[in-house]
């Protein structure tokens, strides 16, 4: 590679693929924000996130997912399931109010919008920490249910596996770290076999456990900035003492504090439990029982599906690196610059909400005059 040459690669997130359902809000995925093809000539890479266990539904759609990024010029890498979702009823119509306006005629019923499902998701880990006050909101991956997606990635070419280790703050206590290092022995195995390069992500991952599992194992370490920031670690810092097996960089804006991200968590569980609640009540009330003790649940059941909704969206994280977040991400860049200049190559993965300013914003302190624009 000469010096004109790029040295880093700007990636974005497809996690809609299984269903059409992102388990963010607002949605971090191409797929719903445009199409693949908008994304020709400004991205390098994919990040396909395979929210599909055991790749029991979904298959057919990964792999053209892959080969419609291959045609467009994109590479792939593909991340572990971190997230099961799952199809519900949708909630009764919000009620009519049948009561005139002051001094206006009742005004004609509107048609009614077609009913959307609302989906829930299962995060989905490889080891859950015994500790975890709501174990019933995780799914404890099996290998099985692992193995298909390094066997795709083997099938279709993908040289790069992303391997999620928890959630910011949630740390593997030593039974869990022993099961993940365990169910990673397999995984690693198979995808040495397969000329695949796994990459263990931060978030709820000692550092002692990946110095142990990189020797054991020789996984590299995808630094998710973001997190790394939320545990009060250094960015430039960690960088510096594990850059020899850093190929992968997640860069995403965070609020500060992991307590807001946990009970953010909470809140959207808690208005689940009530709308699923008094949505049960609406339904299981007979159809000829008293019509207005029936709109009454209906309104209930609405109110509650609202309050959920409102619940739901994050603004804690995933957002645009550019905008206000708690990160200062300028010192990290020019660390990365001289990386570049002197001739390192990265991957730089954008875990937000799509959008062409946040690799304006990477353009503006990591291109020198040297340097070829990366798009």
């Amino acid at each position: 590679m000469n010096s004109s040459e790029t040295r880093f690669f700007i990636g974005c997130v497809e996690q809609a693929v299984a269903g059409g359902y992102d388990p963010l809000t607002p949605a971090i995925s191409i797929s719903r924000n445009g199409t693949l093809a908008k994304w020709r000539g400004k991205i390098h890479f994919l990040d396909l996130r395979v929210n599909d266990p055991g790749l029991k539904k979904f298959r057919p759609l990964f792999v053209d997912t892959i080969q419609k990024a291959r045609g467009l010029g994109i590479d792939v890498f593909l991340t572990l399931p971190e997230a099961i979702p799952t199809v519900h009823e949708p909630p009764p119509d919000a009620p009519p109010d049948t009561r005139p306006p002051r001094g206006r005629p009742v005004p004609p019923p509107r048609k009614p919008a077609a009913p959307m499902p609302i989906v829930t998701f299962r995060e989905c880990l490889l080891a859950v920490p015994r500790a975890v006050s709501s174990p019933d909101r995780y799914h404890s991956l099996h290998v099985d249910e692992c193995l298909p997606v390094i066997e795709l990635a083997k099938e279709q070419g993908v040289k790069n596996v992303i391997v999620p280790t928890s959630r910011p703050g949630l740390f593997l206590d030593p039974a869990a770290s022993d099961e993940f290092r365990a169910k990673l022995k397999i995984l690693a195995a198979a995808a040495k076999q397969a000329d695949i390069t796994l990459h263990v992500r931060t978030g709820g991952l000692s550092f002692d456990l990946y110095r142990r599992i990189h020797r054991e194992f020789g996984c590299l370490l995808a630094l998710d900035a973001g997190w790394t920031h939320l545990e009060r670690n250094d960015l430039v810092s960690v960088f510096g003492e594990f850059k020899d097996r850093i190929r992968l960089i997640l860069l995403q804006q965070v609020q500060p504090g992991v307590d807001k991200w946990a009970a953010w968590q909470d809140a959207v569980a808690l208005t689940w439990r009530e709308y699923a609640q008094r949505a049960a009540e609406w339904r299981s009330y007979p159809e000829k029982g008293d019509a207005e003790e029936r709109q009454t649940l209906a309104r209930l059941a609405y109110d509650a599906f609202r309050a959920y909704q409102k619940t739901v969206p994050n603004e804690l994280g995933y957002q645009g690196i550019f905008q206000g977040g708690d990160i200062n991400f300028v010192p990290f860049l020019k660390t990365l610059r001289k990386e570049f200049e002197a001739g390192v190559e990265r991957y730089l993965l954008l875990e937000t909400v799509p959008n062409m300013k946040n690799a304006e914003f990477l353009a503006r302190y990591l291109l020198s005059d040297s340097m070829a624009k990366p798009f």
